[in-house]
């Protein structure tokens, strides 16, 4: 039982695998919301599969585990270590002798076994009474291999999958018991609920030329083109010999003959109460003829939806067409999205029961496989019933072509107005932080470190951490990967900064952009100061201003250049030089022009067209932005100078490329 001193918001969200990831962490965030993710667990791909016929009246527990791991709060080290014990998978070469006698030792409380591909660390971190729990679950497991007389093939299996079904052994095979203790030894605070009460079902599928995806494993992987056009929930996997049979029939008569032996499931009374209780309902993202719509074949679901009248209903969109739903748009999901809600039956269905907003992504780029309907909204609401005030459409997909969570659930709530009245402020901005990187120092990590436990909710900003390499792979920054809200990417093809950055910038989903110099001598604090001018909507351009003495700036330059006198004068009087250039063409004199810690608004970034390779980058930034006669302003920042950004110091040809594209600003017509 879930305590809290103030009413929360119950939040329910139907979700496949990992499709909804990003939008339930994103959900997970606020603390103020009690969340229920609702998943069936049909699916029975590769190592699931194999468990699925190794435990009879074992469901899939991969889409459970996955939905698990997406809520263990991934700030602490040794949580963020469970969650990459659970998603560990065995190579697909692994023999059953090795693998025995791997998870042996590990049944026998051996946390220093030895294992090639460094396996044995992630126990590291993993306190005695989980350890010793993860020992109890896989000795139930191997003794029910004992007692099968048959070994399981360890290749390419999950770890957490075996655990889990070592828990379901423990739990009399109970499914539902399973996840809720499954879930208390990965200590959520939120809900993962089986939709169903733990039938055990086989999902099966029918294409429109007559073929038979005979299960969830077929609807998922690459096929042709042929659309899906019907599912069915078995009680068991179709013989050899009734496939044999089935495929000389009729497309009809294979319909028909399916549907007089498909199942519909008993609802989990957990997820009907949860329902109907909920103040929002989100039908979430996926694959969606394997992971969601046979969640809606389950009997009491319709009713509980539709009964439920003051709870906002909101169906997001996939970005791409997955293998499983080619060739359809938007209309043509929702309409089959009603057809299994109403249980196959045939009759008109009120989408206005079901759904109150709909949210389709517009796509920025012509890629093929994105689902977009944008262009083609006229007809959506003739063909779905929905009043077009009710279709909601920007873009929702972040940087890895993936939801962006963080925006997707702040428009919801934002747009619903369910945050009236309960005390919770909705993120109102994204800020994507920039950094061009050409090192693999430690201080970078402990920046990047920085930036990432940085807190701006409650100043209602969400933030995305944006990391260029221009020089080499970041191998020790590539477990950031994994944290939600960073991406990191590599370019090759230049070793200049200002690549790097107009690298980035193309990336960003946010409306706000920081562009953080990635070296000690900043204040990662700082970078509320900088934005805070943007966000009052006072300015779109925000440079931070370097509180320096002049003794710290000579010392620092006597450090650098030495006994080169020349680059000693370049680099004490460059930026005077700039600035008086900046006073006399555009009417502005800045007091520290090269300081490289800006914060811009999205919308000037577009309009800028930048072309700049290296250094020269900021003073372009701003000079155009001068020249579109908007205002800059300069805020005090904390600066300690130090030696560790010798590299990115302008030099004399910096200095010279500086100049240059001030000019060319000034003397071009337009940007």
């Amino acid at each position: 039982m879930r305590k809290s001193s103030r009413k929360k918001i119950k939040v329910v969200i139907f979700a496949g695998g990992r499709g909804s990831a990003n939008i339930i962490n994103a959900l997970s965030n606020y603390d103020q919301i009690e969340l229920d993710v609702l998943v069936n667990a049909y699916d029975d791909g590769l190592s699931t599969g194999r468990l699925r016929k190794f435990i009879p009246g074992l469901l899939g527990p991969s889409d459970i585990r996955k939905n698990i791991c997406t809520l263990i709060p991934k700030h602490d080290a040794s949580k963020k270590n469970l969650v990459d014990l659970l998603e560990y998978r065995f190579s697909k070469k692994i023999s059953h002798s090795f693998a025995l006698k791997t998870l042996t030792q590990i049944v026998n409380l051996n946390k220093n076994f030895n294992f090639k591909d460094n396996f044995h660390i992630l126990f590291s971190q993993i306190n005695s009474e989980k350890f010793f729990k993860i020992a109890l679950w896989l000795k139930i497991f191997l003794d029910y291999e004992k007692k099968f007389k048959e070994n399981f093939d360890f290749k390419d299996a999950s770890f957490g999958n075996i655990i889990f079904s070592g828990c379901f052994i423990e739990n009399n095979f109970n499914f539902n018991k399973t996840i809720q203790n499954f879930s208390s030894f990965c200590e959520i605070t939120n809900r993962v609920l089986n939709l169903t009460d733990g039938k055990n079902l086989v999902l099966t599928g029918l294409k429109e030329n007559g073929q038979i995806l005979f299960d969830e494993a077929s609807i998922v992987s690459p096929q042709n083109k042929f659309k899906i056009i019907d599912i069915f929930l078995l009680e068991k996997y179709l013989t050899k010999n009734e496939l044999k049979k089935l495929d000389k029939l009729e497309l009809n008569l294979k319909n028909k003959f399916l549907s007089n032996i498909e199942v519909f499931p008993n609802a989990n009374p957990e997820c009907l109460k949860s329902i109907a209780e909920t103040d929002l309902i989100i039908y979430g993202p996926g694959t969606q003829f394997s992971s969601l719509f046979p969640s809606y074949l389950t009997k009491g679901i319709n009713e509980s939806i539709a009964n439920n009248k003051s709870a906002l209903k909101i169906f997001i969109t996939n970005l791409h067409h997955d293998y499983d739903i080619q060739g359809l748009g938007t209309h043509d999901i929702l309409n089959k999205f009603s057809y299994f809600m109403n249980l196959k039956k045939d009759t008109k269905v009120d989408y206005k029961k079901y759904i109150s907003t709909l949210f389709i992504h517009k796509s920025d780029t012509t890629k093929y496989g994105y689902l977009d309907d944008s262009k083609n909204l006229e007809y959506i609401p003739n063909k779905v019933n929905l009043n077009s005030n009710s279709i909601y459409i920007n873009s929702m997909e972040d940087s890895s072509g993936k939801h962006f969570g963080g925006r997707v659930v702040d428009e919801i709530l934002y747009l619903t107005k369910i945050l009236v009245n309960n005390n919770i402020k909705p993120f109102r901005h994204t800020l994507s932080i920039v950094l061009a990187v050409n090192n693999d120092s430690h201080s970078v990590s402990n920046i990047i470190k920085n930036i990432f436990e940085l807190d701006l909710s409650q100043h209602q900003i969400n933030k995305e951490i944006i990391v260029v390499d221009y020089g080499l792979n970041l191998q020790s920054l590539s477990k950031l990967k994994e944290l939600s809200g960073i991406s990191l990417f590599k370019i090759s093809n230049s070793n200049l900064r200002g690549d790097a950055i107009r690298f980035g910038l193309k990336k960003v989903n946010g409306n706000l952009v920081t562009i953080f110099p990635p070296f000690l001598d900043y204040n990662v604090d700082d970078i509320l100061k900088v934005i805070d001018p943007i966000i009052s909507n006072d300015f779109k351009l925000v440079l931070g201003n370097r509180s320096i003495k002049i003794d710290d700036v000579n010392e620092t330059i006597k450090k650098i250049y030495g006994r080169n006198y020349i680059m000693r004068l370049v680099s004490k009087y460059g930026g005077l030089l700039t600035s008086t250039l900046f006073l006399i063409l555009f009417k502005r004199f800045f007091s520290d022009p090269f300081s490289l810690f800006i914060a811009v608004d999205i919308s000037l970034i577009k309009k800028l067209n930048l072309k700049s390779s290296s250094l020269e980058l900021e003073a372009e930034i701003i000079a155009k932005t001068r020249k579109l006669k908007q205002h800059v302003l300069e805020v005090p920042i904390n600066f300690t100078p130090t030696l560790n950004n010798k590299n990115n110091f302008l030099k004399f040809t910096d200095g010279l490329k500086i100049i240059r594209v001030i000019l060319l600003t000034y003397l071009k017509k337009n940007n």
